[in-house]
Formats: C-alpha cells, sequence, structure tokens
C-alpha cells in the first residue's frame, strides 16, 4: 500500500538461474485527500425574480480544479447521494427557472485536480419571492338583475391580500 505524498518503487525479480532483474526507479504521489470544506457560502434573492445568487470564499486548495454546486428541497450535510447542479471554476452562481414561494438548499464542495472532493458539506437555505399573483373570486354581485344602485363587493382570496380596488363599469 502506498503512503499519502511521495512514494518510490522498484521491482526485482530473480529467474530459475537464479539472476536477479530489476526496474529502473519509479517515483509517483498519491493524493487522496479531500478538500476543506468552501466556506462564506452566502445567497441573495433577486427582487420579482424566481432566481437566486450564491457566492463564496476562494478555495486555498492549492490543486483545486472546479467547485460542484449542490441543491435540495431539504437540508443536508453529506453530498454523496445527491448530483450536483453545476460545476463551474467562479466562486458565485446564479441559479434560474426556480419555483415561486420554494425554500432551496445549497452547498458547495472544491474538487481538486485529482477529483477529490469533501463529501461533508452545510447546506444553507434561501426561499425565492412570491411571484403568484392572487386569485380573486367575486362572489357578490352576482348575475342577476339588481332594483338597487347601491351594490356590496364581495370576494374571497386563494391568499391573503395586502389591498384590493375595483373599477366600475370600466371607470378608473
Amino acid at each position: 500500500t502506498a503512503n499519502e505524498g511521495d512514494n518510490a518503487i522498484i521491482l526485482y525479480c530473480s529467474d530459475t538461474s537464479g539472476n536477479i532483474g530489476a526496474t529502473p526507479l519509479i517515483s509517483f504521489f498519491v493524493d487522496t485527500t479531500a478538500s476543506t470544506q468552501v466556506n462564506g457560502l452566502t445567497i441573495s434573492q433577486i427582487p420579482k425574480k424566481p432566481i437566486l445568487n450564491l457566492s463564496w470564499n476562494p478555495s486555498t486548495e492549492p490543486d483545486l480544479n472546479f467547485y460542484r454546486i449542490y441543491r435540495s428541497l431539504s437540508s443536508f450535510s453529506d453530498v454523496s447521494s445527491l448530483t450536483p447542479i453545476a460545476q463551474i471554476k467562479e466562486t458565485f452562481y446564479v441559479d434560474t427557472n426556480l419555483k415561486s414561494e420554494t425554500t432551496y438548499y445549497y452547498a458547495v464542495s472544491a474538487i481538486d485536480t485529482l477529483n477529490n472532493e469533501n463529501k461533508n458539506v452545510q447546506s444553507i437555505s434561501s426561499t425565492t419571492p412570491d411571484l403568484s399573483a392572487p386569485i380573486i373570486t367575486i362572489t357578490s354581485p352576482t348575475l342577476i338583475t339588481y332594483n338597487i344602485k347601491n351594490i356590496d363587493v364581495s370576494y374571497k382570496t386563494n391568499e391573503p391580500t395586502s389591498w384590493c380596488t375595483y373599477s366600475l363599469n370600466n371607470a378608473a
């Protein structure tokens, strides 16, 4: 078994007559050490858009190759069973075409030139803004003839509203 770091090997063989042959010294390096965890991950929303901006501190790994970005709908601390949504060299990522009012969890890992990755991460979350207009149903007046001019307007919505207004006979 080779050691982490520098190694050297020479192979000796003896034939049936007792003659010994040797290979030249072969040096090689073993790197199985996973990169350190990426830190400083932050997520910011883009107002009125289903977009989240991710950014993080650059890795200090001397043999850094790229970053993997992971996303889930639930918190996670290990990426072994997840598929990355992106592999990039930059320290920022823009995640687009997300669903309105949905919480997403993200983590970023650093990958070195030998594909070593620290699978243990800390996910953080952000929620996309509400982009859906409320669905409004008028409950009064109804499609009947009224014998009064003062008609009460009643309605219901599928979500809480901060204000409502109406236009009668297309008046502003």
